[in-house]
């Protein structure tokens, strides 16, 4: 079986040059959209970045937290002391109906550490 292939037609050269043309305008076109987008990523990513950055860095540390409480007390000093030196302290300050017990207790000096065991409603928290 024989075919016989039908020739295409030649189309003008002005043609196919303004096809081509249009062609490398459009590429070039996004070519141009792909590098804009590529440097507002780039961009953003940076923006995130250097913001991150300067909440991590400027951000006060926190401050621990620490309790005090100041009340005069018509007593001598050196006896006040010896009171709140004494191993069963804690307990004389504690009101009866707080449920606070002493698990382990330390000489009164800095760095001692005192553990409690505190009843919150059914259960006890150490």
């Amino acid at each position: 079986m024989t075919s016989s292939a039908t020739p295409l037609p030649s189309l003008p050269q002005d043609a196919v040059d303004q096809v081509l043309v249009r062609r490398d305008r459009r590429l070039e076109s996004d070519r141009r959209g792909e590098k804009i987008a590529f440097a507002l990523a780039a961009a953003l990513h940076a923006v995130a970045f250097l913001t991150a950055f300067a909440v991590a860095r400027f951000r006060p540390e926190p401050k621990p937290l620490e309790f005090v409480a100041r009340t005069k007390i018509a007593a001598n000093p050196v006896a006040l002391f010896r009171f709140h030196q004494a191993p069963d302290a804690f307990e004389r300050l504690v009101p009866p109906w707080e449920k606070v017990a002493v698990v382990a207790n330390g000489p009164l000096a800095v760095g001692t550490e005192v553990v409690l065991r505190v009843r919150f409603g059914p259960l006890a928290l150490p």
